[in-house]
């Protein structure tokens, strides 16, 4: 009914990590125990304070910055076309690939609170959550990976590892 800064508590801190991996891989491993190693990091804090916008501002200027930091690859495709008249056309093209979402990892870091569905829902949908491969909830917020996003099937389609250690679940989701 009432907050607890009303008396005097402190506010509820939560942070979330995006891993962000090589594009080349598109499904994990599977004999390998770890994932490959990430090649840029996102950390992002915020309050329960925090509207939604204001989070979703700052996630978009932190995934900015992997461009800006040169995270991306850069590859040669070559094209090999073959012509009626038995010769062949080659094409090259050079092309940047962006890394892809590898691991989400969610931790509260001060407080007791939950986290907002509002603000998950906002932060996922600007996360393409087709590659990842390992996510991580902890204590604060629940079954979001289920309740936050639109089409669950579709959006942790590669999840090889969902670890759901200290979420406080008493059940699972109903599928």
């Amino acid at each position: 009914m009432f907050s607890r800064r009303v008396f005097g508590g402190s506010v509820d801190t939560f942070k979330v990590s995006l891993e962000y991996g090589s594009s080349q891989l598109h499904d994990p491993p599977l004999h390998a125990v770890r994932l490959p190693k990430a090649l840029a990091t996102v950390e992002l804090e915020f309050t329960a304070d925090d509207t939604s916008e204001a989070v979703a501002n700052r996630l978009t200027e932190k995934q900015s910055t992997l461009i800006l930091d040169q995270h991306l690859e850069e590859r040669v495709r070559l094209e090999l076309t073959c012509k009626p008249d038995r010769s062949v056309a080659v094409g090259l093209k050079l092309e940047a690939a962006y890394p892809t979402l590898r691991c989400l990892t969610v931790a509260r870091s001060a407080g007791s609170g939950n986290v907002s569905t509002e603000v998950m829902s906002t932060l996922l949908r600007l996360c393409d959550l087709t590659g990842v491969w390992k996510v991580k909830g902890a204590d604060g917020f629940g079954n979001f990976w289920a309740t936050c996003v639109p089409d669950v099937a579709q959006a942790w389609a590669c999840m090889r590892n969902l670890n759901l250690s200290y979420c406080g679940l008493t059940s699972l989701p109903p599928s």
